[in-house]
């Protein structure tokens, strides 16, 4: 297992990690969700523990997952990867240990994991991918520079900055890392957090080298 949040806050930087494309949907019964936490909690160390301890546990492992968001526009996959930080392993194969444990688990996957949205994903292309539900517990964003390949030429350009917007679907978002060839300069910090909060709204923006920052 690997992790942080309400520990250390994350790095972004994955160390060693293996790709699994996976869907984890919010669909449990709640007449079958309770029988199952009955026999569960009779024959399950991990589930006698306290609620409190096992949230613990869900914390730790999920704050140091990664889920890659892709452009789908330009590829063949289904759009999203999830990578954890632990070699072989694969956040959601948690969430498919048990009904109780994906009952209990799967918000704080959403709300604990980073989200990396790859160059030219837009927020709309991450809300129709993930749906409103899920898009409203994110919390923590990493994206690809969407002005990557002119970074250089627009150091020196005048350009109007767009006003803090928004999408409200994102309502639990609270900082977006932005992941640059180079570290840019004064100019282009300005901009590219105003497109960012003109597409998420009022977060937190940090900046990362590509070689400090890879996804």
């Amino acid at each position: 297992m690997a992790t942080n949040i309400d520990m250390p806050e994350p790095s972004f930087a994955p160390r060693y990690v293996q790709e699994m494309y996976a869907y984890a949907p919010f669909r449990h019964m709640n007449s079958a969700y309770k029988e199952s936490a009955r026999i569960n909690q009779l024959n399950s160390p991990f589930l006698r523990l306290p609620a409190e301890l096992r949230n613990n546990i869900y914390e730790y492992y999920f704050s140091d997952s990664i889920t890659i968001i892709r452009n789908t526009t330009h590829g063949g996959d289904n759009g999203m990867s999830y990578k954890n930080r632990c070699d072989n392993t694969c956040p959601l194969n948690l969430l498919e240990a048990s009904r109780q444990i994906h009952h209990e688990a799967s918000p704080l996957f959403w709300s604990l994991a980073t989200f990396g949205a790859q160059h030219g994903t837009t927020a709309k292309e991450i809300k129709s991918l993930l749906g409103l539900r899920k898009c409203a517990l994110i919390t923590k964003l990493c994206r690809e520079d969407t002005y990557m390949d002119w970074s250089y030429s627009l150091e020196n350009m005048e350009m109007p900055l767009p006003p803090v917007v928004g999408v409200p679907e994102f309502r639990s978002l609270r900082s977006v890392c932005i992941l640059m060839r180079r570290y840019p300069s004064h100019t282009l910090r300005r901009l590219l957090t105003n497109v960012s909060r003109y597409e998420f709204g009022n977060v937190e923006i940090s900046f990362f080298e590509d070689k400090e920052l890879e996804f």
